[in-house]
């Protein structure tokens, strides 16, 4: 098992004598809201973020265990705008992802998972002035030497899936 301190981070920091290896794991993230053309038929669409809670929207938890409801995150001129959701039910993203489709609400989801549905009309964007998108992720460890094979493979795996 691999055990050490890393102080600072970025694209390459050194800790001592070791050098740190950033491995990009992720594309950047972008978190979009939407709705169905059935949903915004029947309610409208909203003006501003304060609107949202006239809505029925669609949240998710960030445990079954906890059921603490995960917080909606946007961006709007540089401001970084935290909204806490009443949602009207809570699930998973891929049954989120159903859900929205079904004009069931409004849900605040990663862009990847809905742009073939955006592009076709199934769903539409809102607000996307207010579109948030998160830095990639890294995996920082120190230089290569030395690990295993299975090691590299977790590595050059997760690095795989990067967009």
């Amino acid at each position: 098992m691999l055990s050490y301190s890393v102080y600072k981070v970025g694209r390459t920091e050194f800790c001592g004598e070791r050098k740190i290896i950033a491995a990009s794991i992720s594309a950047p993230l972008k978190m979009v809201l939407v709705a169905s053309p059935d949903y915004l038929a029947q309610h409208g669409s909203p003006k501003n973020i304060d609107d949202l809670q006239q809505h029925r929207l669609i949240g998710i938890k960030l445990s079954a265990e906890h059921g603490t409801e995960m917080q909606w995150e946007f961006k709007y001129k540089k401001e970084l705008i935290t909204f806490t959701p009443k949602s009207h039910f809570s699930i998973n993203n891929h049954l989120r992802l159903q859900a929205v489709s079904d004009g069931l609400g409004i849900a605040w989801i990663a862009h990847m998972s809905v742009a073939d549905a955006l592009n076709s009309g199934h769903l539409v964007e809102l607000l996307p002035e207010y579109a948030i998108t998160y830095a990639p992720l890294y995996l920082y460890y120190p230089s290569r030497r030395g690990y295993s094979n299975v090691f590299k493979l977790i590595v050059d795996a997760l690095r795989v899936e990067v967009v």
